[in-house]
């Protein structure tokens, strides 16, 4: 929805660290591609999973604090 996606980048805007909190399927293939993205997280910013992440996406987030709990 887009006013989620403006609401995520007013948030990201003044804040100093962002926690981005993914469960692991969305990790896995999709059906479908999204039509929205989120604005994307800056260096030291956390991504919080409830699984280790593939080597792929874990070169993805190699910037960001992956924590997994």
């Amino acid at each position: 929805d887009q006013c989620e996606i403006d609401i995520a980048n007013a948030m990201m805007g003044i804040s100093s660290v962002a926690i981005m909190a993914v469960d692991s399927s969305k990790f896995g293939p999709q059906e479908r591609k999204p039509a929205l993205r989120q604005p994307s997280l800056r260096p030291g910013d956390y991504v919080l999973t409830d699984q280790q992440l593939s080597p792929a996406f874990a070169r993805l987030f190699k910037d960001q604090r992956v924590v997994v709990a």
